[in-house]
Parts: C-alpha cells; sequence; structure tokens
C-alpha cells in the first residue's frame, strides 16, 4: 500500500497521522501494525493511559511515512 505521498508503506514503518478535529487535533507519530484490504491498522506507541496500546484502522492516504531519521528528532525535541 502507498501513502500520501505515494511511498510504499510496510509492516513497522512509522508514519505521521493528522487528527485535523477534537481536542487531539494535530498530527500523531503511529507504527503500522498490519494491513488489510483497504486500510493500515496503526498504534501510536507514545500514548498513555486509556490510548496506551490500541490499534486504529485508517486508509493509507491518511497517512505521511517518516524516515527513522525523522523519527530520532522528533523523539529528541519532544
Amino acid at each position: 500500500m502507498k501513502d500520501f505521498l505515494n511511498q510504499e508503506l510496510a509492516v513497522d514503518d512509522w508514519a505521521i497521522l493528522g487528527t485535523p478535529t477534537g481536542q487531539g487535533r494535530g498530527f500523531r507519530v503511529m507504527k503500522v501494525v498490519k494491513f488489510s484490504a483497504k486500510m493500515v491498522q496503526v498504534t501510536n506507541p507514545y500514548a498513555t493511559g486509556y490510548y496506551a496500546g490500541r490499534k486504529t484502522s485508517v486508509y493509507p492516504n491518511q497517512l505521511v511515512k517518516i524516515l527513522p531519521e525523522q523519527l530520532t528528532w522528533y523523539a529528541i525535541t519532544r
């Protein structure tokens, strides 16, 4: 499957998911867990409390794949 920028997604890739509405609006760093016929299942390893370990299914065009270097930069500056 391909993301919003037409990059190939694979299991264990990191991606950014935009959440445009609600209290949690902004961007989330997500990890690709598995694929179904039309959707990608992702999880947020940084989530705590109720959301820790929860998996969400999204369409692949809602994700933008990021490189490990970009993830490291995000973790350091967070």
